[in-house]
């Protein structure tokens, strides 16, 4: 779950988007109306099912990154829609191969779900 603002019960234009695991990704203005509506989005692409959303204060985007981190879906508060707009990330001047003692120490890294 993320929120667009701290604040949602004194910001009327706050939005609160929760993301289930599977291909349902769900947003809600609770301040809105007398009786909030949900708007529900069905992600096509596999890669977003177990994946968490986050709100960017900076951009007014709900974001959620894909499994593998190459892809983030993003959605626009200014432009609300019931697609998610996916962007392709790709890294530019990767070394061909890691200096041993970095790769050591990432490996030594573990990830906690």
């Amino acid at each position: 779950m993320s929120m667009s603002s701290s604040s949602p019960e004194d910001d009327e234009d706050c939005v609160v988007a929760v993301k289930f695991l599977g291909p349902q990704l769900s947003f809600c203005k609770p301040a809105g109306k007398s009786k909030p509506e949900w708007t529900d989005i069905k992600i096509e692409n596999p890669c977003f099912d177990s994946s968490r959303v986050m709100f960017s204060k900076k951009d007014n985007k709900f974001r959620i990154p894909g499994s593998g981190g190459h892809l983030i879906g993003s959605w626009d508060l200014r432009e609300p829609n019931d697609k998610l707009k996916l962007q392709s990330v790709q890294f530019e001047n990767l070394p061909p191969k890691l200096p041993t003692p970095i790769h050591e120490l990432m490996d030594s890294c573990s990830r906690a779900a």
